[in-house]
């Protein structure tokens, strides 16, 4: 049982340190990400000073919903594609099996 504690915690460490974002920019700016923690470090365009920050307790930006459906997605529309996708595959099929007797 100690060794499945030990596993579970590790595999908990591993998932909060692991990243989910690291972005770096020419200037040396960047940006790194996990559940646990995130350091960023951004050049002050005023002055010149890098400033970095340490944040805790990080969750990833999910986009909404309403990126991932389109409104004018139609049933109909998407019936037919599949139809006309599917005649061609059994007219193809068709067309193989009639080559493969008539080579015989």
């Amino acid at each position: 049982m100690k060794k499945a504690w030990k596993y579970a915690l590790l595999g908990a460490a591993a998932v909060a340190l692991i990243p989910f974002k690291i972005k770096r920019e020419e200037n040396g700016d960047f940006d790194y990400r996990s559940l646990l923690f995130g350091i960023s470090k951004k050049t002050d365009a005023a002055n010149g000073e890098p400033e970095i920050s340490l944040h805790f307790f990080n969750l990833p930006e999910f986009k909404s919903d309403d990126d991932l459906f389109d409104d004018e997605w139609n049933v109909d529309e998407a019936v037919t594609v599949v139809d006309d996708k599917l005649e061609n595959a059994a007219e193809k099929v068709e067309d193989a099996v009639e080559d493969s007797f008539s080579a015989n």
